[in-house]
């Protein structure tokens, strides 16, 4: 390192970057530009963002959270804004004919939303009062970053960032479950295959005569990749203030249709065709997936134009080629 064998340090979502208190490590004992790609919001990294490293620079999935990033956690440092990707596919895709699961969801439900949002009154009456706040405000405007919602409820006077990162985790913990449990209560009547944690309730409910959906344990992503690599559509129902997300690129990636939500990046002309676009609101999101269900030619087209615009330009090496240009401009 201290020869300059090393041309920068990469760092996924903070590993490997010293903990607050404990100094820069090893990384002062040499030029070389530390880069930490992130791929979760800001506020849950806020310690690692102010880590005392010489030659640091951050990336965010979107360009809202990279803002968020300069005006409430770090200022003083590149940041930019770098979306989600998927590993480049190593064989092609199984034949749309032998695609036996026809509607796909990966995803835990981490707690049931209503029992999170009953369990805020533990924090004392103004927070529980502040966090419903946010949610009336978020629903009213699905697409605002959850960060500038949080602001405008609790205020925007000099306000520390743990105060800002809790808000925003506890409102986004429960929109975020909110929207994966409607969405499948939405659709148990369809072929849908569930899998992940915490879906025994719903599970129960769908073990009834007119529920078509299905639901499986968490699976170890080699099975969870294998079973979006057998599937016709696969669901990303995240709040609308996820730009971007890892699970469009890999159902692409995988031969399959990506439905997801609103998004200032899936809605750019370089998705057109290539995605199927669902509405705000779970509850209107049925009709639209069975009338997809219901063309299979159509459904095959996008999942093609899908599989190209993410070989194309969104894969984990395009990430790459980004980051290695960002450090040398850094070092420039």
């Amino acid at each position: 390192m201290r020869g300059g064998a090393v041309r920068f340090f990469l760092s996924l979502n903070g590993y490997g970057i010293p903990a607050p208190g404990q100094g820069a490590g090893f990384y002062a004992e040499t030029a070389a530009p530390v880069l930490i790609y992130f791929v979760d919001h800001p506020a849950h990294h806020h310690p690692t963002v102010r880590a005392p490293l010489p030659h640091l620079a951050v990336t965010f999935a979107t360009e809202s959270e990279a803002a968020f990033c300069r005006a409430h956690v770090r200022s003083d440092i590149p940041v930019r804004a770098l979306a989600h990707a998927a590993a480049a596919s190593t064989e092609a895709p199984p034949a749309w004919e032998t695609r036996d699961v026809p509607l796909l969801f990966s995803a835990s439900l981490h707690a049931e939303p209503e029992a999170l949002r009953a369990g805020w009154c533990q924090h004392g009456a103004a927070v529980e009062r502040s966090l419903n706040d946010v949610v009336a405000a978020h629903d009213a405007a699905p697409a605002r970053p959850l960060g500038e919602t949080v602001l405008d409820v609790i205020g925007r006077d000099d306000r520390p960032i743990a105060i800002l990162a809790s808000y925003i985790a506890a409102a986004d913990l429960y929109i975020r479950n909110r929207q994966r449990r409607a969405l499948v209560t939405t659709l148990a009547h369809l072929p849908l295959l569930v899998c992940g944690k915490g879906w025994e309730s719903l599970a129960a409910e769908s073990a009834v005569p007119g529920k078509a959906a299905r639901f499986l344990a968490a699976q170890p992503a080699p099975a969870a990749a294998a079973l979006m690599r057998r599937a016709k559509l696969v669901l990303n129902p995240m709040p609308a203030y996820y730009d971007s997300h890892e699970r469009p690129f890999q159902a692409m990636a995988a031969g399959a249709v990506a439905a997801t939500g609103p998004s200032n990046l899936f809605g750019v002309a370089e998705f057109a065709g290539a995605l199927l676009s669902l509405p705000a609101a779970p509850r209107n999101a049925a009709a639209r997936i069975e009338a997809a269900l219901a063309d299979e030619d159509a459904l095959q087209s996008v999942a093609a134009a899908g599989t190209r615009v993410q070989a194309a330009a969104h894969r984990w090496d395009d990430r790459a080629r980004s980051l290695i240009a960002m450090a040398g401009g850094f070092e420039a």
